[in-house]
């Protein structure tokens, strides 16, 4: 064996059984980077699923978030938390909130009423480079859901299919239909 070959003087480049971040180097997937970038960038929803421990966290991360940055989207990435009084929708809220400013085109008086009022009525905003921008969701085990959340909390995970359905599906949100029919009746008796 060439010596020169088994003393490596830089960092390891391999993280075992960590997950790869953004701003890690991911070796040999630029083909699945570059394939799921573009799948992501035209599709509303996608999911990547596989064995435990076969990189998807490591791609999204390294690979993809970067690559869909690059092309001006904001990738959140999010691990939701189990059995606490946030919601997921909620915590999915909270996480945008925590990375990009919001501009609310109804402004603040109006209840922001789930997650597809939320993503139609703000404009996102890059808090750092403060230009325009679509978050993009990533959220991580997101099959803990079914695994993690005790009796007392499946109701999130109801409420959470239910806010998905309506934004996946591009629908109006009856409770939003309802609240908007209230306020128009109520502006009517008014005048």
């Amino acid at each position: 064996m060439d010596s020169n070959l088994s003393k490596w003087e830089g960092p390891n480049p391999w993280l075992g059984l960590q997950t790869y971040q953004e701003g890690n180097r991911l070796w040999g997937r630029d083909t699945e980077v570059s394939t799921l970038s573009d799948i992501i960038c035209n599709n509303l929803a996608i999911v990547v699923f596989g064995k435990s421990g076969i990189g998807k966290s490591s791609l999204i991360h390294a690979g993809i978030s970067p690559e869909i940055r690059n092309r001006g989207l904001f990738p959140i990435n999010i691990r939701l938390e189990h059995n606490t009084n946030i919601s997921y929708t909620s915590q999915i809220k909270n996480a945008v909130k925590n990375v990009l400013t919001l501009d609310d085109k109804l402004g603040e008086s109006f209840p922001s009423i789930g997650l597809w009022d939320f993503f139609h009525r703000h404009v996102f905003y890059d808090k750092i480079e403060h230009r325009e921008t679509s978050p993009v969701i990533f959220i991580d085990q997101f099959e803990e859901i079914y695994t993690l959340a005790d009796a007392d909390h499946k109701n999130f995970a109801q409420e959470l299919f239910e806010e998905f359905a309506d934004l996946l599906n591009n629908k109006k949100p009856d409770k939003l239909i309802k609240y908007e029919t209230e306020i128009a009746i109520s502006q009517t008796s008014k005048v």
